[in-house]
């Protein structure tokens, strides 16, 4: 059989172990002939101390030798390097002997004396063929193991996102269900304090007629009551128009006096509260509905009451600014409102929730979880925008912006978009329930 020299073997080392001078001259001289690089050791101790310096490829050793024999060295490889294949060269033709050479890790077996030194050739050849598979067969497996990971990994990352979305879609479902229950509830709520408001016009009218020659402080007071019940009747005229799917018309409002309003309303409510009004702004004017915009403060203001219990201060400001919306929509100008208290603070943990519908931190009784709702609404329909920072017993800062009435109203970026748009679907469903049951309370009057 004819053997070409590959051009690797002078890259392949092999120790041969073989303490005969000339069976191991004339191995180690055949190997390097053919083109594979010879290590010589006489004896076992100095092959494992070769070993050690040389790190060869393959060993070609006998059997019978002093100091350390052959099965010593395949007792030791097959502890520290089991992978080295090892090819054992010897005179004993026992069937014991070679068993247990194979049984201690031999990967092959030659009877000597060798006459045809090829049989050598041909048997390391062979034995790195097999190692040369053995090594591509265990990256294959490794490869196989990381790509099985790898899907793992992926199919376990899809799962935690489609059970993500799965909890975004069922948070959804409740909050919808919210505004459901919420038009129910508002629905008669409504309907009574409309009565209520219907009455209390009817007197006050009653009154006004009976002291319509009066003067003094008790008239001034009458007109307010009055005027305060138009507000409430203008209140559910405007839930009444989005019932019928009319949208209000904007028109110019002056900031600083929807908060001159709203102090003078809180003032009374808030007798342990000190107020300060820090109006800086140069420009005032927004687009929007003044009761909208003085029911946004008034929110605001009433909960920050309700966070200082033992009393506190707190602050309007209002100051003018620019936002950036990027190179495309440039900047407009606004005016930022900050209201600013001394309270409790809000926990880190729930303060993402605090503009759901009907989410609430107070007790039983005493809060509906509409108030904040209604705020975001309230700015998110007049193209504005409301941050809130706040620490556990330092307080809490809301701060509105809205853009100025006299340039172009900015659309924002695409996540306050799909905000407004949730946020106005709940608001649809919520006025959709609320017309059915108004309509079966009249019905039901009748």
């Amino acid at each position: 059989m004819q053997f070409t020299v590959n051009k690797d073997r002078s890259q392949t080392r092999v120790l041969v172990i073989e303490d005969e001078e000339h069976s191991r001259d004339c191995i180690s001289d055949f190997l390097e002939l053919v083109g594979f690089s010879a290590i010589r050791a006489e004896n076992g101790r100095q092959g494992i101390e070769l070993f050690g310096q040389h790190q060869p490829d393959v060993i070609v050793t006998d059997i019978r030798m002093p100091e350390m024999d052959g099965f010593d060295i395949l007792k030791f490889l097959q502890t520290y390097s089991s992978e080295t294949p090892v090819i054992v060269i010897s005179g004993t033709d026992s069937l014991d002997d070679v068993a247990q050479c194979l049984k201690l890790g031999a990967w092959d077996y030659i009877i000597k004396p060798v006459y045809d030194f090829g049989v050598v050739e041909m048997s390391v050849a062979r034995v790195l063929e097999k190692k040369h598979l053995i090594e591509e067969n265990r990256r294959y497996r490794e490869y196989l193991e990381e790509e099985v990971i790898k899907r793992s990994d992926e199919l376990l990352s899809n799962t935690v996102r489609m059970e993500q979305e799965r909890e975004q879609l069922r948070a959804q479902i409740v909050s919808a269900q919210k505004m459901e229950i919420v038009g129910l509830l508002t629905g008669g709520i409504a309907h009574d304090f409309n009565n209520v408001l219907a009455a209390l016009t009817g007197y006050a009218e009653l009154l006004q007629e009976s002291m319509k020659d009066a003067t003094g402080t008790q008239v001034e007071y009458l007109e307010k009551i009055t005027a305060i019940a138009k507000r409430g009747q203008d209140l559910t005229k405007r839930l009444m128009s989005f019932i019928r799917k009319k949208r209000d018309k904007l028109e110019k409002v002056d900031v600083h006096k929807a908060l001159l309003d709203a102090e003078t309303l809180l003032r009374p409510n808030c007798k342990t509260v000190h107020i300060k009004l820090e109006m800086n702004a140069q420009k005032f004017m927004v687009l929007g509905d003044e009761a909208q915009i003085q029911s946004a403060f008034l929110n605001l203001g009433l909960n920050a009451r309700d966070a200082m219990p033992s009393g506190g201060d707190l602050t309007f400001k209002t100051c003018n600014e620019e936002h950036d919306l990027g190179k495309e929509n440039g900047k407009y100008k606004c005016i930022r409102i900050d209201i600013i208290d001394t309270g409790s603070g809000i926990n880190g943990s729930i303060i993402k929730k605090i503009f759901e519908p009907l989410f609430t931190t107070k007790g039983q009784g005493s809060g509906t979880g509409l108030g904040l709702s209604a705020v975001l609404y309230c700015v998110k329909r007049f193209h504005g925008h409301i941050d809130v920072e706040s620490a556990v017993g330092k307080g809490t800062m809301f701060s509105i912006s809205l853009p100025l009435s006299d340039q172009k109203i900015p659309h924002g970026d695409e996540s306050d978009a799909r905000e407004c748009v949730t946020f106005g679907e709940e608001h649809a469903r919520f006025l959709e329930s609320l017309v059915n049951y108004m309509g079966e309370r009249a019905s039901d009057s009748k």
